[in-house]
């Protein structure tokens, strides 16, 4: 009978020290699996961060991509009207020099050019 409870107490110890082990490994899994979430989490807040910051270039880089165009488009206009007018104002000139017989126009300084 010492036998049997002697062994009975080996084999409760035994499990006893499985349990504990168990318990430490669960509560080390816990503890990391812990840590890993606040890692996680302090991650997941980093990529968001960057992910404005991100989101904040990209409008400004559009806005400055749209001003842009739209100068581009005002120098276009301009330069297409400044075309117009010196057709316009070579048209005139024609005109004005057909209407004379072919004689020059006054000067740049308000004279005759000289013959």
């Amino acid at each position: 009978m010492y036998g049997w409870m002697e062994n009975i107490q080996t084999l409760y110890l035994q499990v006893l020290g499985d349990v504990a082990s168990l318990r430490a490994d669960r509560g080390a899994n816990l503890e990391q699996a812990t840590e890993t979430s606040a890692l996680g989490s302090s991650k997941v807040n980093r990529l968001k961060q960057e992910l404005k910051e991100s989101k904040r270039k990209a409008r400004r880089l559009e806005e400055a991509f749209q001003e842009r165009d739209r100068d581009m488009v005002l120098v276009k206009i301009k330069k297409e009207a400044a075309v117009h007018e010196r057709r316009r104002l070579d048209e005139e000139h024609t005109a004005c020099q057909a209407s004379r017989g072919g004689r020059p126009l006054i000067g740049v300084f308000g004279r005759s050019p000289k013959p």
